[in-house]
Parts: structure tokens; C-alpha cells; sequence
């Protein structure tokens, strides 16, 4: 009944946050087993909260998008094969999402997940969070208004030359490799 998956959430999300955790450690390898860990989908959602009591309600990036409003934050992360969910957490609203990372690496360790392919929007990139997931492979964009991003166009200044020419379709790229804390 609906009352009844009430109350587990209840009991598994506020009530006893180390049943989380000991459901999170258990479930792990099974889900490892089942789905691999070369694709993890890891995002955070801003939520608005109308209420007036809950201590993770702040004025968050949102804030004047949003109403005004406060907000939760809501980070998930679910294999890429399936969808299943693999870790999730409530965050303060005031939390920016490249702030959730190095939590989110260390709580993978823990349950045992070392070999992952990490997905991210841009909102997660910083060079602390390079070299947090330098052991990970990791897809993303990396935003302009990243330190990195003006080295990297610096040191492609002279990018155009015939050994980091090829041909695509009828277009004509010029690329290098570089890597940034042993992450290419």
C-alpha cells in the first residue's frame, strides 16, 4: 500500500541514515555483478521546497529562477545499463554541484566500486574534481569559466599544423591530446 512504502522511505531515509548505508554497502557488489561499473549516471537536481522546516532548505544557484524559493538538493547516481539507482543524497541547497564530488568518490570506494565510468554535465568540473576522479573514466563538457579551459587554449595556440590534422567528413580538424592530472 502506499502507506507502507511511506513508511520504509521514512524508516530508510531520515529515521536510521546507517540503514542506508549498511543497504548501500550490501547491495553494492550485487549491483556490480548484475550491471557492471563502467557506467554510472551522476547528476544533482535542485529541488524547491515550499515548507518551513528542514534544515537542508537554503537559498541555492536557483534561487531567483526558482520563485524565490529554497531549495533541496538531490544528488543520484544509477548504472547507465538499467538505470539502477547506486547512491543518492539529500543535499543542504546552498550546495553547488561540483562540491559533491569528492563525497561522492569516497562513498564509492567504500562499497567497493573502483572501476567506473563517470558521466557529467559541466556543473561538476573543477581541478579538484579532476584529480579526485583520476582514477575514473570520465565523459563531460568542460565550461569556459574553468581555470583549465584558458590553459588548455593557450597551450593549443599553435594547434594547427599538419601532425594534429585529419580529415572528417568534409570538415577539417585539428586536434592534440593533453593530459591534466593524468587524466587525458
Amino acid at each position: 500500500t502506499d502507506k507502507e512504502t511511506r513508511d520504509i522511505v521514512d524508516l530508510v531515509g531520515r529515521k536510521d541514515p546507517d540503514t542506508i548505508g549498511m543497504l548501500e554497502k550490501s547491495m553494492a557488489p550485487l549491483i556490480v555483478k548484475e550491471f557492471g561499473s563502467s557506467g554510472l549516471v551522476y547528476d544533482l537536481s535542485a529541488v524547491r521546497y515550499y515548507g518551513t522546516e528542514n534544515d537542508l532548505a537554503k537559498y541555492g544557484h536557483y534561487y531567483h529562477s526558482n520563485g524565490e524559493n529554497r531549495e533541496i538538493n538531490f544528488v543520484l547516481a544509477v548504472t547507465r545499463n538499467g538505470g539502477i539507482p547506486v547512491h543518492h543524497r539529500p543535499l543542504a541547497g546552498s550546495i553547488p554541484s561540483v562540491s559533491t564530488i569528492r563525497g561522492f568518490t569516497g562513498e564509492l570506494k567504500d562499497l567497493g566500486i573502483m572501476g567506473i565510468l563517470v558521466v557529467m554535465d559541466r556543473g561538476f568540473y573543477s581541478s579538484d574534481n579532476l584529480k579526485d576522479l583520476k582514477n575514473y573514466s570520465v565523459i563531460g563538457a568542460l565550461p569556459s569559466t574553468v581555470g583549465i579551459h584558458d590553459d588548455l587554449i593557450l597551450e593549443s595556440r599553435n594547434i594547427e599544423n599538419s601532425t594534429n590534422y585529419f580529415q572528417y567528413h568534409e570538415e577539417t580538424v585539428f586536434m592534440g591530446e593533453k593530459r591534466i592530472h593524468g587524466i587525458r
